[in-house]
């Protein structure tokens, strides 16, 4: 799988049209009105694409890695062909400090949602499920069919069967605003934290409670000096960053800070 910078590919999200949706998930009931036992439509030609790209070699970048003190946090992948088209994306987050990683994933065709998956955790009482949910999209990227199957824990959903269920658009407009950093996601600057010989920055919205990123710094370069000599008075100030991520020791994942200007 090739893997390239982030920056080179950050031109190919312009394309998208967020969808209304807020991206929440509701409680599923799996004996729910909306549930049906009719068989499930043919998506043969979709499914097979959707296979076709789960196991084609493409161009791969990171959006930053965004948390919150609460626990919560979101990153996205986007994966994208030879003609530097994106065509699927992965959207990976938690809700507060569940602790359960869950995730959507969207396949694109001509530039719009085809299929979309998501894996997410449902409560029904006293006790929590595990569902996948799978939509398929029309040629103006409108959900048409939804199916979902439920299990007690994510490794034994391949054994149950799906359901059709009323047709949900999964949104990404979340993971849009992730990509292209604004809103909740914006790049300010949080200031510095030094952890035995390491500098990270912090960037993120500028607000207490936001979500924030942190970056290694590569390199005391001047700007950097200007932020550490002033970290109090650029609180809030509008970062680019260039970055990098990578895996260390013992699979420790990091970004790297390659490069930051001001906005």
């Amino acid at each position: 799988m090739k893997i390239v910078q982030w920056t080179s590919i950050i031109s190919l999200l312009l394309f998208v049209g967020y969808a209304c949706d807020s991206g929440v998930k509701s409680e599923v009931n799996e004996n729910d009105s909306s549930v049906s036992s009719r068989p499930l439509p043919e998506n043969d030609e979709a499914e097979k694409y959707v296979y076709e790209l789960d196991n084609k070699e493409l161009q791969v970048g990171n959006s930053l890695y965004y948390s919150k003190e609460d626990g919560s946090m979101v990153e996205v992948e986007i994966f994208a062909n030879d003609s530097s088209q994106v065509v699927k994306m992965v959207e990976e987050y938690t809700k507060g400090s569940s602790g359960s990683i869950e995730r959507n994933i969207f396949y694109y065709k001509d530039n719009r949602k085809y299929v979309t998956k998501e894996y997410f955790e449902s409560k029904a009482g006293e006790s929590t499920n595990f569902v996948e949910r799978v939509t398929y999209y029309d040629n103006k990227g409108k959900a048409k069919v939804s199916k979902m199957r439920i299990a007690l824990y994510e490794d034994l959903l391949e054994n149950e069967s799906f359901k059709v269920i009323t047709a949900k658009d999964c949104s990404d407009k979340r993971a849009y605003k992730v990509l292209n950093q604004v809103d909740e996601f914006e790049t300010t600057f949080q200031g510095f934290v030094q952890v035995e010989h390491l500098t990270y920055l912090i960037v993120g919205e500028n607000k207490r409670d936001g979500y924030s990123s942190s970056l290694i710094v590569q390199e005391k370069t001047p700007l950097i000096q200007k932020l550490l000599s002033n970290e109090k008075a650029m609180l809030g100030k509008p970062l680019v960053v260039e970055y990098e991520k990578h895996i260390g020791e013992m699979g420790f994942e990091f970004q790297a800070l390659l490069s930051v200007d001001f906005k």
